[in-house]
């Protein structure tokens, strides 16, 4: 089990999956897709607050939860793997942010 709390640090790597027109038009030809990558620490609040954020957004769709165990120099550590997705139906376009969280105490980090 994998549990975030506010007393903790966690080490978080998000990536960004756009969709977006880039040109006003039905043509599928102005879509785009743009893929943003961000490793980063946060506290348990803060952690809390940017998925409560994400969750919140007017075009919030839907998420995905998934805990995996990995294995790093030779120990094994729980990695929560958090997928929030956005839709816009009006015009085909949304985003996925996929996070990547792991404990910074467990890690030894």
């Amino acid at each position: 089990m994998f549990n975030i709390n506010i007393y903790q640090k966690y080490k978080v790597l998000e990536i960004i999956k756009d969709c977006y027109k880039s040109y006003d038009s039905c043509d599928d030809k102005w879509f785009k897709n743009d893929e943003y990558t961000n490793e980063y620490e946060l506290n348990g609040v803060d952690l809390i607050n940017k998925i409560n954020q994400k969750l919140t957004m007017k075009d919030f769709s839907d998420f995905q939860i998934n805990n995996e165990g990995n294995v790093i120099n030779g120990e094994c550590f729980n990695t929560l793997i958090l997928i929030i997705n956005t839709f816009e139906p009006s015009d085909g376009t949304g985003t996925e942010f996929k996070y990547y969280i792991r404990d910074l105490k467990e890690s030894g980090e």
